[in-house]
């Protein structure tokens, strides 16, 4: 047995362990116990810990409406491809208030892609894909859902492009969200833009990086950076290029006003990661059904809550369902239940395990 490898890699965990409590605080302050217990008596297992939290999503609520897609004929810095139809937007659904956070992004993924042109809590994350984007959206959903906090019916999201630019205009039919219009034709590339400056960071005032979300004037329904920043993956193909190129909006830092527009639309690959791409998140319904369904009282801005501790128990390696409380309660034990139990404890993208502990079954008194 060659003990030198076997005392590095009890050092590496403990390294490992360290650096969790470091970056995140969280800790197992109380382990949970053996038991022993009869067939058909009741047995509890429970663990405290301790972590850093206050990472939280603003989501806003959107109401169902009408509007025009796309841009007239008319509009200085218009594209080919924004051709104007009407679009009934018949269910509300949430969006994010601001582009998702580097900080946002570490709590559910577990790390921070954003390097070089804006790093911090507070920044949105950028240099990632369209596939990291839904990942994200994925383990949000899963995180919700085992916390009780989903509607019913309800996932998280990106946003299809109707939906992102319904609430990009917020009732507008400018070019901007503030009502107003680039004015001549040299503003859409080197020339500043002062209709832009007050929503957006674009190449003539962002000093060459993305800034932290919601310094600028956010749209009539209270949305951050709809315009410039980060540009935001949607949920759509690029029409045309369908298994090829995913939908972009909204402009970057690094592009100029004439991209920058609420009909303007941009394309990447999916896997396709860059120092101007990020995203924010919508939650909507499922089927018609779900919308249907939703309580008046429900139809409400609110806050997730991303920093908070999450537990998940698991019985001889195998992850019990429904299991997601410090505690763990077996109402009347039977023999299948003799075995090994631990908890694993999730807090802003990191994760530590508790004790293994050991059910051991005794005769009946």
């Amino acid at each position: 047995m060659n003990m030198k490898k076997i005392a590095l890699g009890m050092l590496g965990m403990a390294f490992t362990a360290m650096l969790v409590w470091a970056e995140t605080g969280l800790k197992i302050i109380e382990q949970p116990q053996d038991q022993e217990a009869a067939e058909g008596s009741r047995v509890t297992f429970s663990v405290k810990a301790e972590g850093k939290s206050g990472i939280s999503m603003d989501m806003i609520w959107i109401k169902p409406g009408n509007f025009v897609m796309g841009s007239p004929t008319n509009e200085i810095g218009r594209w080919e491809d924004e051709r104007q139809w009407p679009c009934n937007v018949n269910m509300g659904f949430w969006l994010g208030k601001y582009e998702v956070t580097q900080a946002q992004y570490k709590a559910i993924i577990g790390n921070n892609p954003s390097r070089g042109y804006g790093v911090g809590d507070d920044y949105p994350v950028y240099n990632v894909s369209w596939s990291d984007a839904t990942n994200f959206c994925a383990k949000l959903t899963a995180h919700e859902q085992a916390a009780g906090r989903l509607p019913k019916g309800y996932a998280y999201s990106l946003p299809m492009e109707v939906l992102w630019e319904y609430a990009c205009r917020a009732g507008t039919t400018t070019a901007f969200n503030n009502g107003t219009d680039i004015v001549s034709e040299d503003q859409c590339w080197e020339k500043p833009c002062p209709n832009l400056e007050p929503v957006a960071w674009y190449p003539r005032n962002s000093d060459g990086t993305c800034h932290p979300v919601g310094q600028k004037e956010p749209n009539a329904w209270g949305l951050y950076d709809m315009h410039g920043n980060v540009w935001e993956w949607c949920l759509d193909w690029y029409p045309g290029f369908d298994d090829k190129l995913r939908l972009v909006r909204g402009g970057a830092w690094c592009h100029f006003a004439r991209y920058c527009r609420s009909a303007a639309r941009g394309s990447g690959a999916p896997n396709n990661r860059d120092h101007g791409s990020g995203f924010r998140v919508s939650l909507i319904p499922t089927s018609s059904d779900s919308f249907s369904s939703l309580s008046e009282e429900a139809k409400k801005d609110f806050k997730v809550p991303l920093g908070e501790l999450t537990y998940q128990w698991k019985h001889d390696g195998a992850t019990i369902k429904g299991a997601t409380d410090p505690s763990y309660t077996i109402e009347q034990v039977k023999p299948k239940d003799a075995g090994n139990y631990y908890v694993v404890v999730h807090c802003n993208g990191r994760s530590v395990v508790s004790d293994r502990v050991r059910l051991t079954l005794t005769d009946k008194e």
